[in-house]
């Protein structure tokens, strides 16, 4: 099974990564009604978590992917990429995120989090898809 970005597209999801310090911040620039269901979802950024945020159409507008701390990412390297799995269905493209090496190491993780092994048993595809990352080589 080939590991692979999604094709560049016009009507993906803004995806943004934040850590738990962040959080605040973050919920701060929402709009809100937006902010109200941030709050009330209970999301706290942790590792690995994810919110999806509705538009005014009732339709997801944004997703939220939590960091967790900095000691909770350097305890699993790849925690994040259990972000890929709790998304719903759709493409994504990262509209927030760390740069660097920990950009990529996201990047990579969640090609991996995508990996299914097909020689003897069928195994469903991942629902969700991202566009490759300004910055990160998808070749």
């Amino acid at each position: 099974m080939p590991l692979s970005f999604a094709p560049p597209a016009d009507n993906t999801l803004p995806l943004l990564l934040v850590d738990e310090a962040g959080l605040d911040a973050l919920a701060e620039g929402l709009d809100p009604a937006p902010r109200a269901w941030l709050s009330a979802s209970g999301f706290k950024a942790a590792l690995g978590t994810v919110a999806v945020l509705p538009g005014a159409d009732g339709t997801p507008a944004v997703a939220l992917g939590g960091l967790g701390t900095e000691t909770a990412r350097a305890r699993s390297r790849f925690g994040a990429a259990a972000i890929r799995a709790l998304l719903p269905a759709g493409t994504y493209h990262l509209a927030a995120a760390p740069e660097g090496a920990a950009r990529e190491e996201f990047a990579l993780g969640w090609l991996l989090a995508g990996y299914r092994f097909t020689r003897y048993k069928d195994a469903p595809a991942p629902k969700a898809e991202l566009v490759a990352p300004d910055g990160i080589d998808a070749r």
